[in-house]
């Protein structure tokens, strides 16, 4: 009997969810599942905006794929500031962040990687952005944002400990570098003076 030949790729699992979903729905279950609805929405045009694809929605939580993990990583903090910025909105989410080899079955993706982006998620605090060694390695050099190192990681059917990383925000520097820019003074002319700035 020959064996199917699988399809396999790099990729960048994103999983998030709702912190506290079935709470919500227990005191307002219509309400809660119109927001669900609106918030889905906007997950979708999040994750597409960064090329990537919501290949399934659980409920209160969606599994995304990138094949950037810059890109899976810049869509997390897009999706988690535009939670905290919409007006009057309590809901938040928790993400879990990997890179990984990964089948695909489908529209679906499957396989050890996606259950650590799982495993990673359900570990992380309301509201944090977390990510695996693997996907942190990709990314520390060329991404402006900083780190928090959380050490290895047991995580439940995953046989080895895994290296986990708190995303803290953005470095300093890369915040000058896009802030908009103010005019500054005139100052009077001097002779033989040396330009700083162009």
């Amino acid at each position: 009997m020959s064996r199917i030949l699988m399809k396999r790729r790099l990729a960048a699992i994103l999983v998030g969810d709702v912190v506290g979903y079935s709470a919500m729905m227990e005191a307002d279950e219509e309400g809660t599942a119109a927001r669900i609805a609106d918030v889905t929405a906007m997950l979708h045009e999040k994750v597409k905006a960064r090329d990537g694809r919501i290949f399934k929605i659980m409920g209160d939580a969606i599994l995304a794929d990138f094949a950037s993990p810059l890109n899976a990583l810049r869509c997390a903090v897009e999706i988690r500031s535009a939670l905290a910025e919409a007006a009057g909105e309590t809901i938040r989410m928790r993400f879990g962040l990997h890179l990984a080899d990964v089948i695909e079955s489908g529209d679906d993706v499957i396989g050890d990687g996606v259950n650590l982006a799982a495993r990673i998620q359900s570990s992380a605090d309301p509201g944090a952005i977390e990510v695996s060694g693997a996907l942190f390695e990709q990314v520390r050099r060329n991404s402006p944002f900083s780190f928090e190192p959380l050490g290895p990681r047991q995580f439940k059917n995953i046989s080895e400990a895994i290296p986990v990383y708190r995303l803290r925000g953005e470095q300093e520097t890369w915040v000058f570098q896009t802030a908009p820019t103010e005019t500054a003074p005139r100052r009077e002319k001097r002779p033989h003076s040396i330009a700083v700035f162009p």
